[in-house]
């Protein structure tokens, strides 16, 4: 049977693998987004100037959280994640 420091471990690369892969299918799809804009011509399209863009994070050191957000909808779900993330942190702390 493992240990739990080389499953959290494990879960932990799995994780870093899985954000390299989605940032690298973003870049790709970006780079295909663009070449079929340049294709039809359409580079400064209306509907660019339209979108809006909305976002939030939050940092956290240790148990208490840094939350930031652009609107009210990204602000509660980035406040939602921080409650998510300090309840697993209190469960690991006192599983240990």
């Amino acid at each position: 049977m493992e240990s739990w420091a080389s499953t959290i471990t494990s879960i932990g690369f799995l994780i870093f693998f899985i954000g390299i892969v989605l940032i690298l299918m973003g870049m790709l799809l970006n780079i295909v987004k663009r070449g079929s804009r340049a294709k039809r011509g359409d580079e400064n399209e209306k509907e660019d100037e339209k979108g809006r863009v909305r976002g939030g994070g939050v940092v956290l050191i240790g148990p208490i959280p840094i939350v930031f957000g652009t609107d009210r909808k990204a602000l509660l779900l980035a406040v939602a994640v921080a409650l998510a993330f300090m309840v697993l942190y209190l469960v690991f702390l006192l599983a240990s």
